[in-house]
Formats: structure tokens, sequence, C-alpha cells
């Protein structure tokens, strides 16, 4: 048996077994350290790729958001270019089917005769010309039932009235005394066809003629007497103003200022009058007296009248139309008359 004390080895040396160990220790302690600096290494390299992949997967989102924008865009582009398409396509085939091709090369219009008038100018200016048609039948049924409505005819017992007051027309004052009056009298209650109404006022006139009254045998004529639609326009001529006063009981005066001031009538009407050839000029009382021996006429109804002279001046209810025309007023009457002084 060998004595191990006498051969040293590395199992019997104590202090090379110390060494030993603590190298070993050291190197488990260096081995560790390495492991966790591989571990702590790994980590980080772990935490970067997975930063690294969550760049990557939101670059991919925003990549792919912006490619589906796009791809909207395009397809609304599209959408509208197939509307565009569409639209111009109806129309083209709108336009088609209005005009097509004969057999023989030539355009055939394919719209009703109805479709082409009212596509026309010609449909404008038949429809204006029917337009103004209604508008003047509306206007001629309003006034013939405005006339229709008046009753203007006056009577006294079966008598007749033609004066100016019923029927607001004209009188037309002749130089040698007479006048003329035109006139329109509504059918009466008493008068049921136009034939009545000729009878009657021939037969008012004949009674006349034949009375104290007239001046004469023909001292009142009618003329052109006209009856239809519920009306009769006559002329009636007169011989002398007191034959129209007469026959239709009314007050005229056709004479001097001095006859007319001996007759009763009130000229202050004319006082203050503006001159009718000279604006600036204002007729007094004094001046009246000057005009003793010129003509006036006096009215007592409402009443168109044409004088044979120039008119000077006429109190304030008188229009003057001309030198010769104009129109007593509504509000002429017996207590207000229209006063018209005539140039000699």
């Amino acid at each position: 048996m060998t004595d191990d004390r006498r051969y040293p080895s590395k199992y019997n040396n104590p202090d090379k077994n110390v060494n030993s160990r603590q190298n070993s220790q050291q190197g488990n302690q260096r081995t560790e350290h390495d492991d966790r600096g591989r571990i702590r290494s790994s980590g980080s390299r772990r935490e970067q790729a997975s930063l690294n992949q969550s760049r990557s997967s939101e670059s991919r989102r925003s990549q792919s958001s912006q490619s589906q924008r796009s791809r909207n865009h395009n397809s609304g582009s599209v959408s509208n270019n197939s509307v565009s398409q569409s639209s111009a396509g109806s129309r083209n085939q709108s336009s088609r089917n209005q005009t097509t091709r004969s057999n023989n090369g030539r355009r055939h219009d394919n719209r009703s005769p109805w479709q082409k008038f009212l596509e026309s100018p010609a449909s404008k200016v038949v429809m204006a010309v029917l337009l103004i048609i209604v508008i003047i039948a509306i206007v001629l049924v309003i006034r013939k039932a405005k006339g229709s409505g008046q009753s203007d005819a006056s009577a006294e017992g079966t008598g007749i009235s033609l004066a100016a007051e019923d029927t607001g027309d004209t009188i037309v004052f002749a130089k040698n005394g007479s006048l003329e009056v035109s006139s329109v009298e509504s059918f009466g209650e008493d008068y049921y066809d136009s034939s009545e109404l000729k009878t009657n006022i021939y037969k008012e006139i004949s009674d006349y003629n034949g009375s104290s009254k007239a001046s004469g045998k023909n001292a009142v004529e009618a003329s052109d007497l006209v009856a239809d639609n519920g009306a009769a326009t006559v002329k009636i001529k007169y011989a002398s103003v007191d034959d129209y006063c007469n026959f239709n009981e009314v007050k005229l005066f056709v004479g001097t200022v001095g006859d007319a001031k001996n007759a009763g009538y009130d000229l202050s009407g004319l006082i203050s009058a503006v001159s009718q050839e000279d604006t600036e000029k204002i007729l007094t009382s004094s001046d009246l007296e000057t005009f003793s021996d010129s003509t006036i006429v006096i009215l007592t109804n409402p009443a168109k009248f044409e004088v044979p002279s120039k008119i000077m001046y006429a109190s304030k209810n008188v229009k003057i139309t001309d030198e010769k025309t104009g129109e007593a007023t509504e509000d002429s009457s017996e207590a207000d008359p229209a006063l018209i002084l005539l140039k000699n």
C-alpha cells in the first residue's frame, strides 16, 4: 500500500483543493453573471422586437387606411363617371328615340303634331291672342252687366224723359238756337221689348208736337233710333231751348248775361273764374257787368255739351275739354248750376 502523504496529488493537497473550489465558485459566479447579462440582453432584444413590430403594424394600418381612401376616391370618380356616362347615354337614347333615321336615310321626327306645336314659337303667339280675346270678352261682359243694371229712364205716367240728366249724353247747341241731344234710354219696367219702346217714344214726340207747348209742328224730331240689348239709342232734335225744357220738364238757359240776371239766375259762380284765353286773368264782378250782352249757357243737370263759340269763363262745376266742349259735373243742380260764358 502506498502512503499518500509521500506522493502528493491534486486530491490530497488541501491548499490546492481549496483553490480549486474557489476558482470553481468564481467561475460559477461569472457564468451566472454572464447568463443574467444574456437574459437581460435577450429581454431588451425582445422588447425592441416587440416595439418594432408595433411600429410596423401601425405603419401597415396607416398605409392600409390611405390605400382605402384612395380606393374610395377612385370609386367615387368611377361612380360619377358612370352617372355622367349613364346620363349622356339616356340623353343620347332619348335623342335617338325622338329622331330616328328612316330607310331612305332622312331623319324622322317621332313627336306628335300637338307636341311640335307646343314647342314652336307660334304657340306663344296663339296663347297671347287667346289671352287678349278672353280679356276683351270679360270687359264686354262687365260693361253689359253695368248697362243692364242701370235704370236711367224716368217717366211721368206713360211719358218718357230724354233729358241729359237721365242719359248723361251730349247736348249740341247750334247758332240758330236749336239743339240736338244724343240720348241712350234704358228699358223700364213698363217696356217689354224694343218695338214697344220705339212706339212709346214716337207717341210722346207726336203728342208734344200737337200740343200748345210746341213751337211748331216739328218742334221735336227723333232720328237714328236704334233699340237693342235693353236700351234705345236715339237722337232728338229740338227746334228751340224752350221745346227741350218743355218736352223733358227740365231747366236750361241760353241767352245773354243780362237776360239771365233778369230771369233770376245767380251768376256769382263765375266770379273768380280763370280766363280760358289768359290763365293770369281772373273774372271780377265789375268785369261781369261788361259782358252783359255776351251769351251764357246755364245747365241745371249733369251733361256733356258742345257750344257754337269759344268758352271764355266757366264755373267750378264745369270741366273744359277744349275751346268749345266740356261737361257739367254731377254736382250741377238748380241751386248750383253750371255756368258757361261764351265769347261773342
